[in-house]
């Protein structure tokens, strides 16, 4: 459940052009990683890749990592979607490198569980 501190960090990201929700100033790591936690375990929220200059929660390989307001997450506010937005961040799950095109090997059953894989044909 998100509460009424949540939603007014939730409400600035809507009026937001990049819809980014900033992490609270004065906030400690352990309170930070907590609230991160939080609003990335609804649909209200995704986890984004940003720029250096964009407010981001923390950093790792990939580089900072904010939170991006969703669709789902603006509605919920009683804002529109934000469809003619141009938001340039990606959402990490989007960003790895299993997502440049990997299929599978030809002639390997990706359908039997790992261990039980079996040739076809």
């Amino acid at each position: 459940m998100i509460d009424e501190t949540h939603q007014a960090l939730l409400k600035t990201a809507a009026e937001s052009h990049d819809q980014l929700i900033a992490r609270p100033a004065g906030l400690n790591t352990r309170a930070a990683k907590a609230l991160f936690a939080k609003l990335l375990n609804t649909v209200l929220s995704v986890e984004v890749v940003v720029n250096d200059d964009e407010p981001h929660w923390h950093s790792d390989e990939r580089g900072s990592i904010g939170l991006r307001l969703t669709t789902a997450g603006r509605e919920s506010l009683g804002f529109e979607p934000d469809v003619g937005s141009s938001i340039a961040s990606m959402p990490v799950a989007d960003a790895g490198p299993d997502s440049a095109g990997t299929k599978p090997r030809a002639g390997w059953d990706r359908a039997r569980p790992k261990g039980e894989r079996s040739r076809i044909g």
